[in-house]
């Protein structure tokens, strides 16, 4: 299901919750907002300070954060009848989701999950446990940055790599929103060059999206690989 409505607007509220949701297209800043507001609206349990309300965020999960919350999810509710558990995370390990196959497919009672990602990142066996909602998130911000990088000189277009990049380490923007930023990258080229685009040059941003989430893949050289190799267009 795709939408544009707010979580607590496409998730019922319990007993009707099913054990596990994958919500994409979502930013890390505002997965914790709609996860906390669904929370409240229309769970009726606090956010924060509450045990039974936990929400991680990860850059990479591995085994040990699978293992982790595993222990986490098994332990019952303390203060309320059910358990909400959300989780962000921009790649996961394969090992990382076959530890949590194990939890996905025999649940606790009473425990669901919400996790945040993109569902490129995920095995069939995994994601066909999960309840799929796509949230489209606005792109603003990643079109104008789009627009600059196509109309910008080879010097220019590093620089917007470099505030890309530094934006990451201070963790103001994800790896999901350098995704958004390429799939608006891709539509503009193919919109503004419909006739005389090459199609080797949508082959290119779509190859480095479908690196973009690879374990050890360096955002920088695969973004600097396009500031040198796409053609500029006004």
């Amino acid at each position: 299901m795709e939408a544009r409505a707010r979580l607590h607007e496409l998730i019922p509220s319990p007993p009707a919750l099913h054990h596990a949701y994958l919500i994409t297209g979502m930013s890390k800043d505002r997965a914790r907002q709609e996860f906390e507001e669904f929370t409240h609206t229309r769970c009726g349990m606090p956010f924060k300070g509450n045990p039974d309300v936990l929400f991680f965020e990860f850059i990479a999960l591995g085994i040990s954060d699978s293992r982790m919350l595993y222990g986490r999810a098994i332990v019952k509710p303390i203060q309320y009848h059910q358990k909400l558990i959300g989780i962000f995370f921009e790649s996961m390990t394969l090992e990382a989701q076959n530890a949590l196959l194990k939890l996905f497919e025999h649940p606790p009672l009473g425990t669901h999950f919400f996790l945040f990602g993109s569902e490129d990142e995920l095995i069939p066996t995994l994601s066909s446990r999960l309840y799929s909602l796509r949230v489209r998130e606005a792109r603003v911000d990643a079109s104008d940055t789009a627009h600059d990088f196509l109309q910008s000189s080879v010097s220019k277009r590093m620089e917007l790599v470099e505030t890309l990049c530094r934006s990451l380490k201070n963790e103001s923007k994800s790896k999901r929103e350098v995704g958004i930023f390429l799939e608006t990258l891709e539509r503009l080229m193919y919109e503004k060059n419909k006739t005389q685009l090459p199609v080797k040059t949508l082959f290119e941003i779509q190859k480095i999206r479908s690196y973009l989430f690879d374990r050890g893949a360096s955002v920088k050289m695969l973004l600097e690989y396009l500031a040198l190799t796409l053609p500029r267009v006004h």
